[in-house]
């Protein structure tokens, strides 16, 4: 069998002038029962991919047809004798989805996707088609996030786990990801809003916020930069945390790392978790009504015995905050030869939590 060019035009004049959905299905069933029928008989690649193409076609104007017809409905039951389904057209729910994708499609750009197919060699298949526009649709939005923001969409994260292969672009002394501290303060706060770090080491909140456009008020006990305010949060916090959208908290994990004099990785474990619901309580003071505490923590060995601090500081501000989210940050570290039964510890949460609306 084949498909003379002047049927195949015919049916692509058809489409274009035909007046309703059913006309147009008609033409893309016949184009597909007579694609399947070539392909079980053996025609050439290039005749089959000519009735798909019909059949594309066909498809993209129902699609077309659906979006300009407000009073058309999904689904089985008609709420009225008067409802037009699309059931009652034979059309289902996904296929109706699918065909509206398709006429989303720039007309220049469909008609470059039907012509990047080799008909002699290369299948043309609807998938192909939905799975160039899925392609399209995101790099047009990431072109569009780039523009509006001016930063690459590449940081962003949007699973449970959020991995970075190394530290990032912050010069300072820092061992959190650059990037893992752009996603929380992207994902919780909104531009202009006022962010608090009361760990703030040598300033990466700072560096973050000021490419994100929010404010952001800084203190630690040994600061090393101007903007970062000297404070012991065992006193408190600074009287500049006040009204505060989002608050980010990086504490020492206890007794894991030294941090000079008067840190809290110098208590004891008991000493650390009550100045962990000291810090709970006053972050809640300085926070607007629905505005977030994150903190980074992670679990540590002392002594033999395996401390679950993430379990702990979780326990402690849900006394004052609602838990909105849990997520694994693993350290950037390289894997290296550990004894027998046991693991390299790169196990490290990010917990979210929300202040009422009081």
């Amino acid at each position: 069998m084949s498909y003379e060019l002047t049927k195949w035009n015919k049916a692509k004049q058809a489409i274009i002038e035909a007046k309703s959905i059913d006309e147009v299905k008609a033409i893309r069933d016949k184009a597909e029962a007579l694609r399947a029928y070539a392909k079980q008989a053996g025609e050439s690649l290039k005749s089959q991919n000519d009735l798909c193409e019909i059949k594309l076609r066909a498809e993209r104007r129902a699609g077309e047809m659906i979006k300009e017809s407000p009073d058309l409905k999904p689904g089985k039951k008609k709420q009225t004798s008067h409802d037009v389904r699309l059931e009652d057209m034979g059309i289902s729910y996904m296929e109706s989805h699918r065909w509206q994708k398709i006429a989303d499609i720039e007309p220049e750009k469909f008609e470059s996707l039907i012509n990047e197919i080799d008909k002699e060699k290369e299948e043309l298949t609807e998938s192909f088609i939905l799975r160039s526009k899925d392609k399209i649709d995101k790099v047009i939005k990431k072109e569009e996030f780039e523009e509006e923001h001016g930063l690459s969409m590449d940081f962003l994260r949007h699973a449970d786990v959020w991995n970075f292969p190394d530290r990032g672009d912050f010069d300072g002394l820092s061992n959190l990801p650059t990037d893992m501290v752009m996603n929380v303060v992207w994902h919780y706060s909104k531009e202009n809003d006022l962010v608090g770090d009361c760990f703030a080491g040598s300033g990466m909140t700072k560096f973050v916020c000021d490419k994100l456009k929010r404010k952001c008020v800084l203190s630690d006990i040994n600061p090393t930069q101007d903007f970062v305010i000297k404070n012991d949060i065992k006193d408190g916090l600074p009287k500049e945390f006040k009204d505060l959208d989002l608050i980010f908290l990086d504490p020492p994990y206890w007794n894991m790392v030294k941090y000079g004099l008067n840190s809290l990785d110098k208590l004891s474990l008991k000493g650390f978790l009550e100045s962990m619901v000291v810090l709970a309580h006053n972050c809640k003071k300085s926070l607007k009504p629905k505005g977030k505490v994150a903190f980074v923590i992670m679990p540590v060995k002392h002594n033999g015995e395996y401390i679950d601090l993430g379990f702990e500081c979780f326990n402690i501000f849900k006394k004052h905050f609602k838990p909105i989210q849990r997520l694994c940050v693993p350290l950037v570290k390289m894997p290296h030869p550990t004894k027998e039964g046991t693991f390299i510890a790169l196990l490290r949460d990010l917990i979210i939590m929300e202040k009422g609306g009081d």
